[in-house]
C-alpha cells in the first residue's frame, strides 16, 4: 500500500555518535528518500548531517529536552520518533506503523528493536528487545509487565513501547511531550504520562529495526548517568517493578521537591 510520507516527519536526536547517527540516516534515505528527517545535535564536537534538517542542539542537551526541541519543529500531523543508532532494514515497513494512526485507532504505533552488536568486526550478534506491556501505577507503585491488553485489527493494545514510533503530533504535544529534565532513562516517565493523558498506544512486531548497541568513549560517561531516581521522583514513584520483575525502591518525594 502505498503511503503519502508528506503528513510524517522523522525526528532524531543523537550525541556524540556522528558514524550511528550518519548510518540511520543512510539507511533511510534508500527507502524513503522524500522523507522529511529532522536531526537534533547536541554533541561538544557536532558533526552536521547531511540530507537531512540539521538543528545544532545546546551541548549535553539530553533526550527529553532534544526531543522536545524537534518536536517544535514538526509541522505535520504525524512524526516518527528514532534514536540514533537505529538502522532501517527491509522489515522496517513505515506504512503499517501509520496506518492505525490515520485510521484513529491508535494514537501512538510503535514497532520492535533489534539489538545488535558486532564483534570481531564481522560478526553481529542480534536479539529481539521486547519492550512493550502495561503500566499500573498505584500507591506509589509502578509496576511494568510484558504482554498486550488485547489485539485490535493486528497491533497489540498497550501501554508501553519501544521508542520506535509513528504518533499523532497534537496528542503527544498536548501531552507535554518528553521530560527536559530527563537527559536519559527517560523512557517510563514518558509513557506513563501519555496513559494519564489517555493516548492510546500500539505495538506492531512485524514492523523493526535494527538497534545497534554502540558506546564510544567520549559518550559513556554521560550515557551511564541514572536519571531514573528522578524519573521516581516526578511520578512519585517509592516502589518500580520493571519489565524483567526486578525491583527497586526510592525514597519518597517531599512536598519542596514536587514543587520544584
Amino acid at each position: 500500500m502505498a503511503t503519502d510520507l508528506s503528513e510524517l516527519t522523522a525526528i532524531i536526536n543523537t550525541f556524540e555518535r556522528p558514524t550511528a547517527v550518519r548510518r540511520l540516516v543512510r539507511s533511510i534515505r534508500a527507502r524513503h528518500p522524500e522523507l522529511r528527517v529532522v536531526v537534533g545535535d547536541s554533541s561538544f564536537q557536532p558533526t552536521k548531517v547531511e540530507q537531512v534538517d540539521y538543528v545544532r542542539l545546546d551541548p549535553d542537551a539530553g533526550a527529553g529536552a532534544g526531543r522536545n526541541a524537534l518536536l517544535e519543529r514538526v509541522e505535520t500531523p504525524y512524526f516518527l520518533q528514532l534514536d540514533d543508532d537505529f538502522q532501517f532494514i527491509r522489515r522496517t515497513r513505515i506504512a503499517r506503523l501509520i496506518a492505525p494512526v490515520e485510521n484513529d485507532l491508535f494514537d501512538l504505533v510503535a514497532g520492535d528493536c533489534i539489538r545488535c552488536k558486532r564483534k570481531l568486526r564481522v560478526f553481529v550478534k542480534k536479539r529481539l528487545e521486547q519492550y512493550h506491556g502495561l503500566i499500573e501505577l498505584r500507591n506509589g507503585t509502578l509496576r511494568l509487565t510484558p504482554g498486550q491488553r488485547a489485539v485490535r485489527q493486528g497491533v497489540s493494545v498497550c501501554d508501553i513501547a519501544p521508542q520506535f514510533f509513528v504518533a499523532r503530533t497534537e496528542q503527544i504535544v498536548a501531552a507535554g511531550g518528553w521530560d527536559a529534565d530527563l537527559k536519559t532513562e527517560e523512557h517510563e516517565e514518558f509513557f506513563v504520562r501519555l496513559k494519564q493523558h489517555g493516548v492510546r498506544v500500539g505495538h506492531r512486531p512485524d514492523v523493526r529495526v535494527m538497534h545497534w548497541s554502540e558506546m564510544p568513549a567520549n559518550y559513556v560517561p554521560f550515557r551511564l548517568r541514572s536519571y531514573r531516581p528522578l524519573a521516581a521522583q516526578k511520578m512519585g514513584v517509592t516502589w518500580w517493578i520493571d519489565m524483567n520483575g526486578e525491583e527497586t525502591t526510592y525514597p519518597p518525594a517531599t512536598a519542596d521537591q514536587r514543587a520544584a
